[in-house]
Parts: C-alpha cells; sequence; structure tokens
C-alpha cells in the first residue's frame, strides 16, 4: 500500500490516483478510518457519522478508547498493542458509543505501518449480527437446544453454545469431531446413532432419536438429537441438526408413568376406581376396577344404567332411586348399597358422586367413583352386632364399663358407671380424675398399689375392693376388676375394666359371718366337752377300754382338735374382718421373729419332705404384733411346705425394697393356676378342691392378708411354674 497521506489530516495526496481513493474513501458505506500509534483518531470518512451520530469535529483527534464500551477498553487496548508491532488484526469485535448513548458492535479488520505509526481500518456494524447471536444463545440456553454442522468435504464440526453446555465443553477452547460427539453415548445409545448418522451422510435419511448420554465429568443425562441433510445436485454435501437435553421431560414422564401405575394399583387394591353417570344418555362410564367390582370384563367401560340397576337387590332399589332424585337437587350421591354380580356374589358398594354441567348446561353427569366395600360393611354388621350382645351382657350383669387411654388422656364412663354414683350422662366430666374424686380417699392408696404391684411384674389384669360415694351420701361397697394394656417400651398404655356393685354380696357375707360366728360359738363348748370326755376315757377314769379300743379314741381326738382349730381359725377370721382382734403392737427386729418361726415349722417341713432356708437377713424393725406375724409366717411357710417337691428349700428372706421392709416366702411348686389368682386371698378359696392332699379350709391366706393390713401393710405374690414367691410389707420402724 504505497498511497501517501498527509501527515497532519491523514488525508490521501495530490496524484490522480490518491483522488480517486479519496473519492472512494468520501462514498464508501462502510466505516473507514486512519489513527496513530497514540490511539487518536486521525481521519472518518462521512459513514462514520451515519453510524454512529457524530461529526468529525466531535471524532477526530481525540482518543477512540473515550468511545469503547469500558468492559471493552482492555480488548480493544491490547489489538492496538498487537498492531503496533506490525501485525494485522482481522474480525475483532467490540461497543462503540453511538452519539444518543447507546453501544454499536463493530467487527474491525486493521493493519498498521509501524514506519507511519499509523493504523487504517475497515469497520463492519455487526450489532444486529451480535443481537441474533445473543438472542439465539439465550433461547437455546433457555429451551435446552442447541445445533450441530458438519460440512463433509472438511469435515468441520461446529456446535452452538448450547450443545457445548450439555457436553460440558468450553466453546473457547474445546474444537469438536464427529469422534468427540460420538464418544459420550453409552454403548447401546451408540449401536442405535452410528447406524442412523451413516444414512444421514449416505442417503439424507434424516433421524430424531432419543438415547442415554453422559457428559464429559460423566453426568447421566437423556438427549433428544435429530440429523438433515443439505442436498445439492442429489449429492449430500453437509449434515445438520438440533442437540436437546430432555433429563427433565423424561424424568416427569417416568415420575407421572410411576404415579399412574401407582394409582391403578392403589386403585386395585383398595377395590375403588372412578365412574361417571351421563343423565341424559343414562349411561355409565366405569374403570376397569370398577367393571373388575361388578363382575364384568375390565375392559367394559360404557353401560347402560339400566344395566347397573338390574344388579341391585331389589328391597335397596328402591333406595338407590331417591338417591339418585335426591343428587339433581342437593348436586352430591353418597350411597351404600349391595349388588349382586353375574356370578351370584354379592358386594356392598359406596358410590360418592357430585353434579357436573357441561357445555352450556344442557347435560349433567354425576362423577365420582364406587368402592368395594363388603369387608367394611361386614365388620360393620359385626361390630354393631357385637356393641349389642356387649350391652345386653353390661345391663345383665349391672356393671359399669370404663376405659382410660392414658397416651391421649381421654376417658370413657358408662352410663352404668355413672348411675352407680347417683348420676345420668352429661352431669359428670369424662375426665381421668373423675374416678378418684368419687372413691374414698382411705381407699386410693391400696388401689394404687394393687395397679403400681400388677405393673411392676408386667401383669395384665387386677381384681380390687374399694368404697365408692353415692350422690345421695351413702358409701357404695364395690369390686374394680382391670385390665393393663402396654406400649412397645412397656409402658401402660390403656386400662379398662369394670366397676361392680356388691351392696348385696356384703349384706349376704355379712349374713353368713354371722351365721357362722354363732355357729362358731355354739359348737366351741360342745367340742370342748367331747375332748374332756376322750381325755378321760384315754385316762382310763371310766376303767379299762376293750381291746381295739385305743387307736378308735386317738382318731376321734385327732378329728376333735381338727375341728377345733377349724373353728378357731372361723373365729379369728370373724374378729379380724370386723376389727374385734386385739393387737399387741410393739417396734420389734423381725429378724429374731422370723428364725423363731422356721424352728417352729422345721418338724412341719421334715414331715412333708422340705427344708427352710433363711437366704437373706437384713438388719429391719417394725411395729408389729409378734404373735400375728408369726401366724402369717405360720400360713405362709406350711403353704409352701405342702407345694414344695420333696428334697426342695423354701427360701425365706428379709429385705428393704423402697422403704419398707419386705418378707418373702419362696417355694419351688408348680405355681398357682392362672385361674386361681384372683380368689388367693379370698375366704374358703382352695386352689386344690378336689383334695390332693394339700387342701385346706382355705382361711389361712385371708387371716393373713387381714393380719398383715391391720399392721398398715400389705402381702401379694408372684407365680409361675417352678418358682412362687408369697411376700408382705411393713412399714419399717427406723431407731430412734
Amino acid at each position: 500500500m504505497d498511497t501517501e497521506f498527509d501527515a497532519q489530516t491523514g488525508s490521501p495526496g495530490g496524484s490522480s490516483a490518491d483522488g480517486d481513493l479519496l473519492r472512494l474513501f468520501e462514498v464508501a458505506t462502510q466505516p473507514m478510518c486512519v489513527a496513530d500509534f497514540a490511539g487518536r483518531l486521525l481521519t472518518a470518512n462521512p459513514a462514520w457519522t451515519a453510524l454512529l451520530g457524530w461529526p468529525s469535529s466531535k471524532l477526530l483527534d481525540r482518543a477512540y478508547l473515550d468511545f469503547v464500551h469500558p468492559d471493552d477498553q482492555a480488548a480493544t487496548a491490547a489489538a492496538a498493542g498487537v498492531l503496533t508491532r506490525g501485525s494485522a488484526v482481522a474480525g475483532f469485535d467490540n461497543r462503540y458509543r453511538h452519539a444518543n448513548g447507546t453501544y454499536r458492535w463493530l467487527r474491525w479488520d486493521a493493519v498498521s505501518v509501524v514506519e507511519e505509526q499509523r493504523i487504517y481500518a475497515v469497520v463492519h456494524d455487526v450489532t444486529e449480527e451480535r443481537e441474533r447471536r445473543e438472542s439465539f444463545a439465550e433461547l437455546e440456553r433457555v429451551s435446552g437446544i442447541g445445533t450441530w454442522t458438519l460440512v463433509l468435504d472438511t469435515g468441520e464440526t461446529r456446535w452452538s453454545a448450547g450443545v457445548h453446555a450439555i457436553y460440558g465443553t468450553d466453546p473457547a477452547t474445546f474444537r469438536p469431531g464427529v469422534d468427540d460427539g460420538m464418544r459420550c453415548y453409552p454403548p447401546e445409545s451408540r449401536a442405535v446413532l452410528e447406524p442412523a448418522f451413516s444414512r444421514l451422510v449416505a442417503h439424507g435419511e434424516p433421524f430424531d432419536l432419543e438415547l442415554d448420554f453422559v457428559t464429559m465429568q460423566g453426568v447421566p443425562r437423556w438427549i433428544r438429537t435429530t440429523g438433515r441433510a443439505d442436498v445439492r445436485d442429489g449429492v449430500v454435501v453437509g449434515v445438520s441438526g438440533s442437540f436437546q437435553d430432555i433429563t427433565t421431560q423424561r424424568e416427569r414422564e417416568h415420575r407421572l408413568h410411576r404415579t399412574g401405575a401407582q394409582l391403578d394399583e392403589v386403585q386395585w387394591q383398595a377395590r375403588i376406581g372412578p365412574a361417571s353417570l351421563d343423565l341424559q344418555a343414562q349411561v355409565a362410564e366405569l374403570s376397569p376396577v370398577v367393571s373388575d367390582i361388578l363382575g364384568w370384563p375390565p375392559q367394559l367401560h360404557r353401560v347402560p344404567l339400566q344395566q347397573i340397576l338390574a344388579l341391585i337387590p331389589p328391597e335397596e332399589l328402591a333406595a338407590v332411586h331417591q338417591a339418585l332424585r335426591d343428587a339433581m337437587t342437593d348436586g352430591s350421591l353418597d350411597l351404600v348399597h349391595r349388588v349382586v354380580r353375574p356370578d351370584g356374589g354379592v358386594r356392598a358398594v359406596r358410590v360418592l358422586a357430585s353434579l357436573q354441567q357441561t357445555g352450556h348446561g344442557a347435560e349433567q353427569r354425576l362423577e365420582g367413583s364406587l368402592q368395594d366395600v363388603t369387608d367394611l360393611d361386614e365388620t360393620s354388621r359385626a361390630l354393631q352386632l357385637s356393641e349389642e350382645r356387649l350391652q345386653r351382657v353390661l345391663r345383665a350383669t349391672a356393671d359399669g364399663w370404663w376405659d382410660n387411654d392414658l397416651r391421649t388422656g381421654t376417658v370413657v364412663y358408662s352410663p352404668r358407671w355413672l348411675e352407680l354414683h347417683g348420676y345420668v350422662p352429661g352431669e359428670l366430666p369424662q375426665h381421668p380424675s373423675t374416678w378418684r374424686e368419687l372413691t374414698h380417699p382411705d381407699d386410693l392408696a391400696s388401689i394404687d398399689a394393687v395397679v403400681d404391684e400388677v405393673v411392676a411384674r408386667r401383669g395384665h389384669t387386677f381384681t380390687v375392693s374399694a368404697r365408692i360415694h353415692h350422690r345421695r351420701g351413702q358409701l357404695v361397697p364395690v369390686v374394680i376388676r382391670g385390665l393393663i394394656d402396654y406400649d412397645e417400651n412397656g409402658r401402660p398404655s390403656r386400662i379398662s375394666g369394670a366397676t361392680t356393685d356388691v351392696s348385696e354380696q356384703h349384706r349376704l357375707d355379712a349374713a353368713r359371718a354371722a351365721i357362722v360366728s354363732n355357729v362358731s360359738h355354739e359348737l366351741r363348748t360342745p367340742l370342748t366337752s367331747i375332748r374332756g370326755a376322750l381325755d378321760l376315757l384315754q385316762a382310763g377314769v371310766a376303767g379299762g377300754l376293750a381291746a381295739g379300743s385305743q387307736p378308735l379314741l386317738e382318731v376321734a381326738t385327732r378329728n376333735t382338735d381338727r375341728l377345733a382349730a377349724l373353728i378357731e381359725d372361723l373365729l379369728d377370721a370373724e374378729r379380724l374382718a370386723s376389727g374385734q382382734a386385739v393387737f399387741d403392737v410393739q417396734a420389734q427386729p423381725l429378724g429374731p421373729l422370723l428364725e423363731r418361726s422356721l424352728q417352729e415349722l422345721a418338724p412341719y417341713g421334715l414331715a412333708r419332705g422340705v427344708t427352710f432356708g433363711l437366704t437373706q437377713l437384713e438388719p429391719l424393725s417394725a411395729e408389729v404384733d409378734a404373735g400375728r406375724l408369726g401366724q402369717v409366717l405360720a400360713n405362709l411357710l406350711s403353704n409352701a411346705a405342702k407345694f414344695g417337691p420333696d428334697g426342695s428349700t423354701v427360701e425365706l428372706r428379709l429385705r428393704r425394697v423402697d422403704g419398707r421392709a419386705r418378707t418373702e416366702v419362696i417355694d419351688r411348686g408348680p405355681g398357682i393356676p392362672e385361674e386361681f389368682t384372683d380368689r388367693v386371698f379370698e375366704r374358703f378359696a382352695q386352689a386344690d378342691p378336689a383334695g390332693d392332699g394339700h387342701g385346706s379350709a382355705g382361711l389361712g391366706l385371708a387371716i393373713s392378708k387381714d393380719i398383715v393390713e391391720q399392721h398398715g401393710g400389705r402381702i401379694g405374690f408372684e407365680s409361675r411354674p417352678g418358682r412362687t414367691c408369697f411376700w408382705f410389707e411393713l412399714p419399717v420402724a427406723e431407731p430412734g
């Protein structure tokens, strides 16, 4: 380029050729300019003003960086540095400020003459191109779609930014090839894509595929790729297509499919499905599960209403017709009825539907569901029948029942329970504390103790006697029987039971006790006389006895003593029950009393084939009547000896438990029968009434219970085959 420019203005010189260049410079539609190495714009043709709106006076002799967008100034200065070193710059883009304050994208092609320290440049306005490119890039980003192109004669492969984003490659540094495009497909996907791509290149056959894909970073995706051919004169000269990430769409479709499958499964499991009725056409549309419920093939979907009504038993048909008429006015339907299937099976179904208007209101439909509720219906009927039976039984027994859910704190008292206290439903709160407020205060501690003892051994049933307040002021004797449930952690979760009025039983017991007491007193005197007469006969007062009389006298004497002991027990039990028994209570160590009882009972144990052993003895004292306590120990030890197997040891222990002195008698016998556990401490109760050699009058444990309780203690037992422990606890008398 040997054209000379004026040193000051940069304008072409004076030759005719120079004039031609000047005219070309002036009339060119592309902006052209000359700048110096100092960064000033020396000359600009009129196309600059047309492009940027600046007059020459505002452009020339100014630093061109003043017009460059701040974000592009560093790159522009770097490109100028390349030119000052004598190298050309081609296709360099930056933004120039327009006179109205906006920016235009310009693409520069420039060369320099180092000797002149001049830069000559031609500029192209690429604003619209850049905007289209940015819009296309944004469209690719939002849609997840990119494009690819392959020029067959050169092998040049081009990916749009969207394709690079899906592959996980950098458009600035990664130059893709066909092999690069293929290597991110798993083998099963490549086996589909490669033949399709070969057919596209060879014959122009397009493809549209959805395939598994793995990004360069190893992330699995689903993509959709398409291919089309550029055919000229019947020859494929190039191929191109789209590339789209459809992972989200496929996952959504998969979830939708899975949800649909789960919904179908739920419908079949729950035996419920959608159904609708066209009220004008009188035709029902049924889902497969509804058709199956009614006994028809699952693919039967449209059925005349009359065909469905024919399945309903005649005695229920009127109610169904009435429900349909009501739905026309109420707008809803909720009906349970039976159907007789074609195979003869009878099912109960529940129909739920609402009235829907379609179109302009001329068409009406009932849209809803039909469910097979046969099991629920049968359960409800059985529950209702069971409830009726239970209420009849409760009315017959005159028991008042109650139920306390400890987890929720809710309690229910039956009307009969309220009646025992003189109230009717609604007059007392259904509150957990209500029963305590209506129970005699002196009985609450014993009730709590019984329940605590049952819970401690993880038992389930308990029975306790108490007195409750009646509205009219009197005390009513009752027996409370309860059932305890436990949660998974072993804590009580629910207590239910019944309360029985035993006033009449108490009256009968009192009458019986009076009779027993009177009879016992009446029997004592003649029995004493008989015993005295027998003693005199054995002493020879009446002279010598006939041969063989002595054994008979001994039998009579033993049975007289046994009868006397029974009468004494009866009288003792009566005195204890009536509060007439006299106690000589003193604070004293318990150990010597236990040791004395063992010495006194040792011969009895040997006769029964067992031995007694004091296996634990803690130094504890209590305020007791020594004789009465010995009576309790004798009863418990003799019972243990009766039931202990030959050669076994009956253990006696004394230890402190929760601040009380606890005495335990343990045998290794067969245990107490489950059906007898509630009656162990009742009078005349016997676990072996048939008489297997262990039987007795059944008063010993009842007497022991009265003695212990009148000492302020409590008595109980724990039993299983091979180990039975009877225990009683007394308040400890601490040293003064």
